[in-house]
């Protein structure tokens, strides 16, 4: 299984990647920097509405696509799945080493720059144990649905983009309904619970309904990608 690990590990971290997404957390923590200095800015308040718009509903879900459909979806699609399908392995073992190859990958690229934006933005405490809680979460939800996204969809990526692009930063925001069914709104949700902030322009969940939804969301998503891998035919 720790060959698999670092199979899946290799094939979706590449330089290009790592690059892009260092460089966008970078993008992020500038902003951060930026509210710290200004002298309009509500500070506590304006980094909760970046941590929702920027890291919560852009940064981190594209991270967990990018990432995500490639761990097995692009071993579906040229073929090689195949040397994996095939050994006496059970499918769920196999599937918990793609996920967690891939937030070997998610977390640190997620976390680091949104823990660097509440040092440089000079936050609170609380608005860092906040964050961390609901951007685990969040990656964690969005890696196991986008990892059986990945599995059974071709051309994963640019369906998952506009899924993140249309819905999670778009029609989500609009209503309860919308709302209900976005990781986003769970995860803006906690964020602000924890933080004992009112995100503007968020529309929140309770507590512990954001937590146990994310949760089901991550092990639904694992228990999907487990039964596709089990009907795919690879050969």
């Amino acid at each position: 299984m720790i060959s698999l690990y670092r199979i899946l590990l290799r094939i979706s971290v590449t330089r290009g990647r790592l690059l892009a997404f260092l460089a966008g957390g970078a993008l992020l923590d500038l902003i951060a920097y930026a509210v710290r200095v200004s002298d309009y800015a509500n500070r506590e308040t304006d980094v909760y509405q970046l941590l929702d718009l920027a890291a919560l509903a852009l940064y981190v879900p594209v991270v967990a696509l990018v990432f995500s459909t490639s761990s097995l979806g692009d071993l579906a699609q040229d073929g090689t799945l195949v040397y994996v399908w095939l050994r006496p392995v059970a499918r769920w073992k196999v599937v918990l080493v793609a996920l967690a190859s891939t937030l070997t990958v998610v977390l640190p690229l997620t976390l680091g720059p949104v823990w660097l934006a509440i040092a440089l933005a000079g936050a609170s405490w609380q608005a860092f144990w906040a964050i961390t809680a609901s951007t685990t979460m969040a990656a964690c939800a969005y890696t196991a649905v986008f990892t059986a996204f990945g599995l059974r969809v071709r051309h994963a990526l640019i369906f998952g983009l506009g899924y993140v692009l249309i819905w999670e930063t778009g029609v989500a925001s609009l209503g309860k309904g919308p709302a209900a069914l976005s990781i986003r709104h769970y995860a803006e949700s906690l964020l602000a619970h924890l933080g004992n902030q009112t995100v503007p322009g968020a529309i929140e969940a309770d507590l512990w309904p954001a937590v146990i939804v994310l949760a089901a969301v991550t092990l639904a998503g694992a228990a999907l990608t487990t039964i596709l891998l089990s009907r795919q035919d690879v050969a």
